[in-house]
């Protein structure tokens, strides 16, 4: 597209809370195509002037950016730098050097940003996909992927096996139960303060919210009830049509109840070494702490908010 000569094939732009996410997107990338990420540059960036350097590197020298937006991005002193200079840049050669990856649900997209640019959406991608994404806007912009040699291709596969390795080792150690203990107290907040803001948005709603004597916590609304239990590292979601006390006492017999969810889930890492959980049986379906509570606190409400109608409530 371009026979513009640049110093690196893309740039990430990012807040500190996505740092994690875009090591991992650079990881897959950096043997292939030449990448700027600051984490990795910060030696090289030494002695220089940062704020100049980063103007040159996202408004000259990055034949693409990638931004990780969320609420935070360009809030920072030098985001706001990088934001400016993707800006400029725009203003002069439009903004097709630009793939947007939203980091959080529901985000507006900058004003700035033409509303046709490319959003990556990574819970329907996936972080590879996301990969081939750029590597696809790269090629299309005059630059080369390098093919790995075979070497590196077994030793990338290499890295990968030790990586999974470790990983299954964390999780069949004693540390494995007290990060599954955090996730689930941050599981456990994340249910409360996102039911208790709709809650204080919805006055006319029956909800409760309270704690249960597994130490998880019961969500109730007209006769529903959905309730988040563990057990070592273990969590037993039950959304069921009656309604159920702090000591999980029931109107009626347990088993006999129409549930209308049952699931279990594990605690699981997964390949971005992100905390999470995984189908109990399968470890598939991960889910971050966040998007787990997003789900279930979605789903729930859901599913009231079509009860109330059917009933004219």
């Amino acid at each position: 597209m371009t026979d513009r000569q640049y110093e690196y094939d893309v740039a990430f732009s990012f807040a500190q809370k996505d740092e994690t996410l875009a090591l991992s997107i650079h990881k897959l990338l950096a043997t292939r195509l030449k990448c700027f990420i600051y984490t990795e540059e910060q030696k090289k960036l030494a002695g220089t002037d940062g704020e100049m350097t980063f103007n040159k590197v996202f408004s000259e020298e990055s034949r693409i950016v990638v931004v990780f937006y969320s609420a935070d991005w360009s809030h920072t002193k030098w985001t706001k730098i990088e934001e400016t200079a993707i800006r400029n840049r725009g203003f002069d050669d439009g903004y097709d050097f630009v793939i947007l990856i939203p980091t959080e649900k529901n985000l507006v997209p900058p004003k700035w940003l033409p509303k046709n640019r490319l959003w990556v959406g990574l819970e329907r991608w996936g972080i590879e996909s996301a990969a081939s994404v750029i590597e696809a806007r790269v090629q299309e912009f005059g630059g080369e992927v390098k093919e790995l040699t075979l070497a590196e291709t077994i030793a990338a596969a290499d890295s990968k096996a030790k990586q999974k390795t470790k990983r299954e080792h964390l999780l069949k150690s004693v540390e494995a139960f007290k990060l599954a203990e955090t996730e689930f107290e941050k599981l456990i907040s994340l249910m409360e303060s996102g039911a208790n803001e709709v809650k204080q948005k919805l006055g006319d709603w029956h909800l409760r919210i309270f704690k249960n004597s597994k130490d998880g916590i019961n969500l109730l609304s007209y006769g529903h009830t959905m309730t988040f239990q563990k057990y070592h590292e273990n969590i037993f979601i039950t959304f069921c049509d009656q309604p159920v006390d702090e000591h999980l006492h029931i109107a009626q017999n347990f088993n006999s109840m129409k549930r209308l969810v049952e699931d279990k889930k594990k605690f699981d890492i997964n390949d971005n070494e992100e905390y999470g959980w995984s189908d109990e049986d399968t470890r598939k379906n991960f889910l971050t702490t966040q998007k787990l509570a997003d789900k279930y606190l979605k789903k729930f409400f859901e599913h009231i908010q079509t009860y109330k109608a059917q009933k004219q409530l």
